[in-house]
């Protein structure tokens, strides 16, 4: 099970997932700019889903950020290539 995802990541070089995440990451700034009434929304009700359930929310941003950074150690960059 985990050899087929580190293969699925190692599929891709290291540059390739860092515009991955920077392509959504902009597709995600457009819609916001573009949905300003709707973001406000999720924003106000995320704000609200993160004071309720402080921990819960930080345990989930650490294993995200432990995710990532796991991703961009598995995939190898171009210029090893």
């Amino acid at each position: 099970m985990f050899n087929a995802i580190i293969e699925s990541i190692r599929a891709r070089s290291r540059e390739e997932w860092q515009s991955f995440f920077r392509g959504k990451l902009e597709a995600l700034r457009t819609y916001v700019q573009t949905h300003g009434e709707k973001a406000a929304l999720i924003g106000f009700l995320l704000g609200i889903f993160i004071v309720i359930f402080y921990k819960l929310v930080l345990v989930v941003a650490c294993l995200a950020i432990v995710a990532l950074q796991l991703v961009l150690i598995i995939s190898e960059s171009e210029a090893k290539k």
